[in-house]
């Protein structure tokens, strides 16, 4: 029998994700094949379609046309990582950017005086930017915002990667190459406890009526409860703009 020991562990030594989905398919693509002790594969609501040959490795990703096409998890999930550390990592295609932002990974409600956890964004402005958000445990309802320099242009893929230090700080990456940090001297902790709503496309606490919808594309998105290195991001997720659909590392 033959190991493949890239099942086990990336090129550079990434540990599985807590959480990950190729988005390369309506079927296995949108399982939850993370380690975490919660299931939060996805379900496509609305007519979500495969975008046949177009992702970064030339296979298959998602596409999300409208407010009323997303993904999501069935049922409300609280961070089920080893600790407060965290890096996200999402390929993403805009299309058309929405009123708002166009949001590709959601795991919160609405309010400050709500449950959230993080927000991966691009936002509609002048020039239009990628961010990063981590939210407080909701005592102290601190939060952590850090947005790219580069300017994210539509109809082209982007690799966005942002990640925690678990305490206060931190730090975004744009096509595996880092575009500085933001520190919160107030953070406490992310919220653990709670269930919060999760998504991909869509703002999770109103997914067709707020501007907040992705009009474009998804692959490869994943969640570690871990910091990834600058290199590990550059070389296994980034990979010279051609990435790695995680399927082929795990």
């Amino acid at each position: 029998m033959i190991i493949n020991p890239y099942r086990f562990a990336a090129a550079g030594g990434i540990a599985t994700p807590t959480h990950w989905w190729d988005l390369d398919d309506l079927t296995g693509g949108l399982t939850d094949q993370g380690n975490g002790s919660n299931d939060m594969s996805l379900t496509a609501v609305g007519p979500v379609s495969v975008d046949t040959g177009d992702s970064p490795d030339s296979g298959d990703s998602l596409l999300i046309n409208s407010e009323t096409e997303y993904l999501h998890t069935a049922t409300d999930h609280n961070w089920d990582g080893a600790g407060n550390a965290m890096t996200v990592s999402a390929w993403v295609k805009v299309d058309t950017l929405a009123s708002s932002l166009a949001s590709v990974m959601m795991w919160r409600d609405t309010s400050a005086g709500e449950d959230r956890i993080l927000h991966l964004d691009v936002q509609n402005a002048s020039p239009d930017v990628s961010r990063f958000i981590v939210f407080d445990d909701a005592v102290t309802e601190a939060l952590i915002l850090k947005a790219s320099t580069t300017t994210i242009t539509t109809a082209t893929w982007w690799h966005l990667a942002a990640t925690f230090d678990g305490v206060d700080t931190i730090e975004i990456f744009v096509n595996g190459g880092s575009e500085g940090t933001a520190t919160n001297a107030a953070f406490a902790n992310i919220e653990n406890t709670a269930t919060v709503p999760f998504a991909i496309g869509a703002a999770s606490w109103s997914k067709t009526t707020s501007p907040t919808h992705l009009e474009g594309s998804v692959w490869a998105c994943g969640i570690w409860d871990e910091v990834l290195t600058d290199d590990q991001i550059n070389d296994d997720l980034y990979n010279s703009g051609v990435g790695n659909k995680y399927a082929d590392l795990w």
